[in-house]
């Protein structure tokens, strides 16, 4: 089988400044990586490599485009002025080219107990009359949403910067069950985190990125 990704002596400098050099990293189904290092050292830059928003200045990454989500830390994707189902209906029919079913729509989002009508905008099994936008929403709802569409959207690839950030330990829990799940479906995840809880009871591999060092 293929792997999901595979960096190949990667690196990335700014003027004046190297963040990595030489960073190696096959991802198969099935495995999690905590991409770990201290500030600075260029953990979100190969994050953002692996989503294609960036270009390696040396060595190589290959990624399907078509089988990854990414999740940065400062933002969530959404369209702060729709609300929770149209937010993962927009992004679920751009990535599966057809709409969700309500019912699709209604278990992601009680699974991030989202599922309130005034929140997901659905209301027996139908879209509700009258819904937040998610601008209204607070910090961990919102992050709750993203990462809604991030398992709804079933990629086998995710790539994501502190994807817990904001959550109450609830949410953190949901986290972990719905990373779990992902894992024994055969995905896999490259996550960047300072709260290690989320990687207990998981046989995670750890990439450490020195600062300017290599791997």
């Amino acid at each position: 089988m293929n792997p999901l990704l595979h960096i190949k002596d990667a690196g990335f400098s700014y003027p004046g400044r190297t963040l990595f050099r030489s960073v190696n990293l096959l991802v198969s189904a099935g495995e999690i990586i905590h991409l770990r290092g201290p500030n600075g050292a260029g953990k979100s830059t190969l994050l953002r490599i692996c989503a294609g928003l960036l270009a390696a200045q040396s060595g190589d990454v290959e990624i399907d485009p078509r089988h990854f989500e990414y999740l940065p830390a400062e933002s969530n994707g959404l369209h702060l002025k729709l609300g929770a189902m149209d937010n993962l209906a927009f992004w679920y029919e751009l990535r599966a080219g057809r709409k969700p079913r309500v019912e699709e729509l209604r278990l992601a989002l009680a699974t991030w107990k989202l599922d309130h009508p005034l929140v997901s905008g659905i209301a027996g099994g139908q879209p509700a009359r009258l819904s937040l936008p998610a601008g209204k929403f607070s910090t961990g709802m919102k992050r709750r949403l993203a990462l809604a569409r991030v398992m709804m959207n079933a990629a086998p690839l995710w790539l994501l910067d502190e994807p817990v950030s904001g959550l109450d330990e609830d949410a953190v829990q949901t986290f972990v069950t719905v990373l779990r799940q992902h894992l024994a479906k055969g995905g896999a995840a490259v996550i960047v985190s300072h709260d290690t809880r989320i990687f207990a009871g998981f046989d995670a591999r750890v990439l450490d990125i020195p600062p300017g060092g290599s791997r």
